[in-house]
């Protein structure tokens, strides 16, 4: 093979054969994938992979063609594959499985930085070093996120690993962040169940904490829309019952505000007789709220309703980043745009406040919509001297989270 003296074979996929090898220049022991003529991969995406450096994704070095032949030369790792350590172990420890998609969910996201989605996550292509160390391998099915469907894909041309693809990955549709998280789902509930995953998820995971269940469900959803909308949001949600970091409130000079306040969907799946009553967290559980806002008087609103105690406050990561590209596009930030984020990130409502200055006098009024009707659902307002700015928005977040903790 030119550079590489080719030693036994590690293993094969669909799109390649890897191979322990040695590097005859560098003289270091790599992991050598030569792959199928027939996978139609960009090498610009090939390439881009090589850039991300990260403790929990094995490092890609360098693509070669070699008498006609693409080779890609990657990170070798002393240790198995998750499928070799669940046929072997069966059900794994919940703690264990928590563990191993801690790490996962931490490379994907290095990943995703890079504006890089992998697609072909499965037990076959996470590596457990000897160490207990994670790794993502293989992204030769990966894409850069560009909102456009696969060019290179039909509905009987699949890429990536049936019965861990995504269904938009399957239908030849955009894909994006979520449909990563779409597989990472089915990992972890044959990480838990020890079965492998039919055709339809399924409606219960009997054995494991409820939050684990919960996240696993809205992980498989078959619509983006309802899973979540970032890593950070089902790394907050495997972390058990949710606590909420507020942030600190800042001190000066009030300026017009708005906040987007988004109830997040939680993944409806049948009802079923539990085996013995549920426990209160999961009989309480406050409706999820995503907060992004600009100004004093929506940091001082966003923290009013942690206090209330009748919502809680999630990760506001997605929502900033749609904030900041309507921004970028120059575009105004109206009911119908709100509305678009609302519908990205799988929320039922979109709460927008604004407060307006006059003369000394501040007004903050706030309106909570449902996302697919636009129907407003609640509406007040609040009104005194721009010196009390922030004791009005917590008296507004006051009236709304009462209102808004009754609806379904």
């Amino acid at each position: 093979m030119g550079r590489f003296e080719k030693g036994p074979q590690l293993g094969s996929g669909g799109s390649g054969v890897v191979f322990r090898a040695r590097d005859t220049i560098t003289d270091d022991t790599v992991a050598l994938k030569e792959l199928n003529p027939k996978v139609k991969a960009p090498q610009r995406e090939l390439l881009l992979a090589r850039k991300i450096s990260h403790p929990n994704v094995c490092r890609t070095h360098d693509l070669y063609i070699e008498d006609g032949r693409t080779l890609i030369s990657m990170e070798f790792v002393d240790g198995e594959t998750l499928r070799s350590l669940m046929e072997r172990s069966g059900p794994l420890p919940v703690d264990q499985c928590l563990q191993i998609v801690r790490q996962i969910l931490n490379g994907l996201e290095a990943a995703h930085r890079k504006g890089i989605i992998h697609r072909d996550l499965k037990p076959g292509n996470i590596m457990i070093a000897r160490d207990g160390t994670v790794k993502i391998m293989d992204f030769g099915h990966s894409r850069i996120v560009d909102q456009s469907p696969d060019p290179y894909l039909t509905n009987s041309n699949i890429e990536g690993s049936r019965g861990y693809v995504a269904p938009e990955q399957a239908m030849g549709l955009v894909t994006d962040e979520r449909t990563d998280l779409f597989s990472v789902g089915v990992i972890l509930y044959e990480m838990v169940s020890g079965k492998r995953m039919g055709r339809v998820a399924p409606a219960q995971i009997p054995g494991v904490p409820p939050f684990v269940e919960a996240a696993i469900l809205q992980c498989l959803a078959m619509e983006p829309s309802r899973r979540f909308a970032s890593i950070s949001m089902l790394r907050e949600a495997l972390a058990g019952p949710r606590r909420y970091r507020p942030a600190a409130l800042y001190a000066s000079i009030l300026l017009p505000g708005l906040v987007i306040a988004v109830g997040i969907w939680q993944m409806q799946r049948p009802p079923v007789a539990p085996a013995a009553p549920p426990v209160s967290t999961v009989v309480t559980e406050l409706p999820a709220v995503a907060v992004v806002f600009d100004g004093q008087v929506g940091n001082a609103f966003a923290n009013a309703l942690v206090q209330t105690k009748k919502v809680r406050v999630v990760d506001r990561t997605e929502v900033e980043r749609l904030l900041s590209e309507l921004r970028r596009e120059k575009k105004q930030m109206d009911d119908a745009s709100a509305q678009r984020i609302g519908r990205v990130v799988g929320a039922k409502y979109f709460l927008v406040v604004n407060a307006q200055v006059s003369q000394g006098q501040i007004r903050i009024n706030a309106r909570l919509i449902e996302t697919e009707t636009t129907e407003v659902k609640v509406a007040e307002g609040v009104g005194g001297d721009v010196a009390d700015g922030e004791k009005l928005a917590v008296q507004l977040a006051g009236l709304v989270a009462e209102k808004a903790g009754s609806l379904k």
